[in-house]
């Protein structure tokens, strides 16, 4: 085997790595996603169901904190949705560059990725103002 070979060999090797690492991070957003979803949904859910049968929780000062974590929730959900329109789009984006030959980067990614990090935001800040607040009921 001679140098060409190995250079070859080793850089089918490197693509294949990084076309795992890729599919390894769409799956982890995938997986995410449905997460921030999911508990979003089922923490609003539960907390508007419930907190009916807790009156002193509604006439509380700190009321607001769980009114703030419902508009984070809100805000998260709709960010996922958003997030998966713009893959569908970044995707698209990508199939048309691989038939054309060119591999520039990428708006509908980068703002798919944005969606991501702000609905992950909106999810640990809602977490976090749902705490505080049944922490001072």
């Amino acid at each position: 085997m001679d140098k060409q070979d190995q250079l070859r060999g080793h850089r089918e090797d490197v693509d294949e790595y990084t076309t795992h690492l890729w599919d390894l991070r769409a799956r982890n957003k995938e997986h995410l996603n449905r997460s921030i979803l999911t508990l979003s949904t089922a923490l609003l859910g539960l907390s508007v169901a419930f907190i009916k049968d807790l009156r002193a929780a509604v006439e509380s000062p700190h009321f607001c904190l769980l009114k703030a974590s419902w508009i984070c929730l809100i805000l998260a959900i709709v960010l996922v949705l958003i997030s998966f329109w713009f893959g569908l789009k970044a995707l698209d984006s990508q199939l048309v560059k691989q038939d054309s030959g060119t591999n520039d980067d990428d708006l509908w990614m980068r703002i798919t990725d944005s969606a991501d990090l702000s609905a992950t935001a909106c999810f640990v800040l809602a977490l976090i103002l749902t705490v505080i607040f049944l922490w001072q009921v």
